[in-house]
């Protein structure tokens, strides 16, 4: 593939990390992967809400997930100091990812919140 279209596929897919892959709910991956995933890359994407984490994992890659607060708070914490969030990613990727547990559960405000657990 030319340098050129890479990057207009790039573009129209929203981010690095989703072209070529599927995206998997998160509760799916809660139930496929009770042990965790291990995220091995990681991009940001902005919505209506603000801006999220777009992750891969290294147990199915050919999917990605969507983050909500926490992962997306994890994320950002991975991106400091970094030049770009793909150098970031890249030294992730190289480190051989962060193995996390999903676990669904609810603020004090009755909301539905995704906790994330580092998995040693």
């Amino acid at each position: 593939m030319s340098k050129f279209k890479a990057i207009a596929k790039e573009h129209t897919e929203g981010s690095f990390v989703t072209v070529g892959r599927e995206k998997v709910d998160i509760d799916d991956i809660i139930n496929a992967y009770p042990d965790g995933v291990t995220v091995t890359e990681f991009d940001f994407l902005t919505g209506e809400n603000g801006e999220f984490a777009v992750c891969a994992f290294k147990e199915d890659e050919k999917s990605f997930l969507f983050g909500g607060k926490i992962l997306t708070d994890i994320c950002k914490a991975w991106a400091e100091g970094y030049e770009t969030t793909k150098d970031a990613s890249a030294d992730l990727t190289a480190e051989g990812g962060v193995k996390l547990r999903f676990k669904r559960s609810k603020t004090k405000a009755n909301r539905d919140v995704t906790l994330a657990e580092v998995v040693e």
